[in-house]
């Protein structure tokens, strides 16, 4: 199964929210619907990155690492 870190974008918010999900579209249409505790305060968002992995743990990992320097800050350093 394929596994995918993502980051999302609200302009609303003015926030990015980094996380995991097996299926992109799915988990971003959670996201706009409110139906994740962190995102609910907008319904804008927009994945504005995703990487995949054949595992959980990869993903995970990923993810972690991109929390650590904080979304906005990893994302400026891939330009």
């Amino acid at each position: 199964m394929e596994f995918f870190t993502y980051i999302v974008f609200s302009k609303t918010a003015n926030l990015y929210y980094a996380g995991i999900t097996n299926n992109l579209e799915q988990r971003l249409k959670a996201h706009n619907k409110g139906k994740t505790t962190t995102t609910k305060i907008a319904d804008d968002w927009a994945i504005v990155y995703s990487m995949s992995f054949n595992s959980r743990t990869e993903a995970y990992q990923h993810e972690k690492h991109i929390k650590g320097i904080g979304p906005k800050r990893f994302l400026q350093g891939q330009v």
